[in-house]
């Protein structure tokens, strides 16, 4: 095996296919078409582990009933397939569940009813070992090689998560619940480990315990709004909305009894989050690009009425500054069009001064499309940012498919709405000429919103 490195920036364009977004970033290869990446911890002894794992293991093991108790120790997290020497179809599943995660888990077969019996799997069944924490789970074998991995990585993980930086967007991707416990020495996170055991394992199908050092996670600290003068600390954040808990500052003696209380209250919808926000914006006619907030967001992106783009920007972002006419002049052909109104909002959002649910977004300007119908699947907008092509992902991507017949048209009415606004905030009493000018209508109830 040979080791490299390789700078992001000088190589970008040539790790582009691999969708990398946390750096420093491990990844091993058997050719360019066969890439596993790293999801463990980036410590000495965790990098030797996973690359001896790979070199000395095969991908599945054979099993017997001598070899499995010395085989449950072979890593933190040991797969093993109960299945029927004759079951080809389940067998087929199991090798492409091996194939795609080894060397990150362990994998081990056997054919013995007996053996699995005794383990209390009825075959084909596949058990998950962690003895370290004395657990096993079970999973299902399925077609559905991505759908069984994030299965496993569920099953698989720990009871309490030693956690680092770069595993912190794994974790959170299995949409658990996920509580934090922030101890600033060693012994103190040593001592709440054994303390909050019970707690964990009392939670353990639908929250996940995780500690750290806040000196390195300060990040994190300020991301879940953490304000402490001492630690231990404790905060709790929902993934999948992105949510924020932070428990208030308690005294070291009470401290594991306020989790339990609070992770309780948590589970019960007894709590209300903590939501980082620029304040909500007067509305202003003139402007047609809507400014949301983390108070709006759900509001105005999850509006289930109208498809949604959103510009996400950070301060300072020169891309984000010179996209901004762009955005502005889509956002204004839309507001003009008195039908395209209704069906599409064109936003931007602060995202370093908003909570929102998007969690990772790394590069600024990001464009995603909320269609109308299916909210829970935003679409990334990967082109060059032009007017045109911003104008024909909505169409396309959105649910109205709301377009123009050409861009050149759909300007000019911007301009022609432009222009019955100036003139009829200068002199109300011209709106109706205008008016019938522009649409033929006459009655004072059907003008344009002004």
């Amino acid at each position: 095996m040979s080791f490299t490195q390789i700078n992001f920036i000088d190589n970008g364009e040539a790790l582009l296919p691999y969708n990398l977004s946390i750096f420093p970033h491990v990844m091993l290869f058997q050719g360019l078409n066969d890439v596993r990446h790293y999801h463990g911890t980036l410590t000495l002894s965790a990098l030797v582990s996973y690359v001896d794992r790979f070199l000395e293991l095969p991908v599945i093991s054979k099993i017997s009933e001598d070899s499995l108790p010395d085989f449950k120790w072979k890593a933190d997290a040991v797969v093993v397939g109960y299945i029927a020497a004759r079951d080809e179809e389940s067998k087929e599943q199991f090798r492409s569940l091996a194939k795609a995660m080894h060397p990150e888990f362990v994998f081990g077969t056997s054919h013995s009813f007996e053996l699995a019996r005794s383990e209390g799997i009825d075959p084909p069944g596949v058990a998950v070992y962690r003895v370290n924490d004395a657990e096993m789970a079970t999973i299902v074998l399925s077609n559905n090689t991505d759908q069984m991995t994030t299965a496993l990585r569920k099953a698989g993980r720990p009871l309490i998560i030693d956690l680092a930086f770069n595993t912190h967007s794994d974790f959170l991707d299995m949409e658990i619940p996920f509580g934090y416990v922030f101890a600033d020495t060693k012994e103190q996170r040593s001592q709440i480990r054994k303390e909050i055991e019970p707690l964990a394992r009392q939670h353990r199908q639908y929250f996940q315990f995780a500690i750290a050092d806040p000196v390195d996670l300060e990040n994190i600290v300020d991301d879940l709004h953490l304000n402490v003068t001492h630690f231990p600390a404790f905060a709790i954040r929902e993934p999948v909305a992105n949510l924020r808990y932070p428990m208030d500052e308690t005294s070291n003696a009470v401290f594991i009894e306020t989790v339990e209380t609070f992770v309780q209250d948590f589970l019960n919808d007894k709590l209300q989050p903590t939501i980082k926000s620029e304040p909500l914006p007067r509305e202003d006619p003139k402007k047609a690009l809507v400014k949301i907030v983390g108070l709006s967001y759900q509001d105005i992106v999850m509006d289930d009425t109208k498809d949604v783009l959103v510009v996400y920007c950070i301060t300072p972002c020169g891309p984000c500054e010179v996209l901004q006419p762009t955005v502005e002049a889509l956002a204004q052909l839309y507001a003009s069009d008195p039908q395209l109104r209704d069906q599409v909002t064109v936003g931007k959002v602060m995202y370093d001064a908003n909570d929102t649910p998007e969690r990772g977004i790394r590069a600024f300007p990001t464009i995603k499309l909320f269609p109308a119908a299916s909210k829970g699947s935003p679409v990334i907008f990967e082109e060059a940012r032009t007017l045109d092509d911003l104008a024909n992902f909505i169409r396309d991507e959105g649910t109205y498919h709301a377009g123009f017949r050409s861009l050149a048209e759909a300007e000019g009415q911007a301009q022609k709405s432009r222009t019955l606004r100036e003139v009829c905030r200068a002199e109300d009493g011209a709106c109706a000429a205008i008016q019938d000018q522009f649409t033929g209508k006459t009655h004072a109830s059907d003008h344009l919103e002004l």
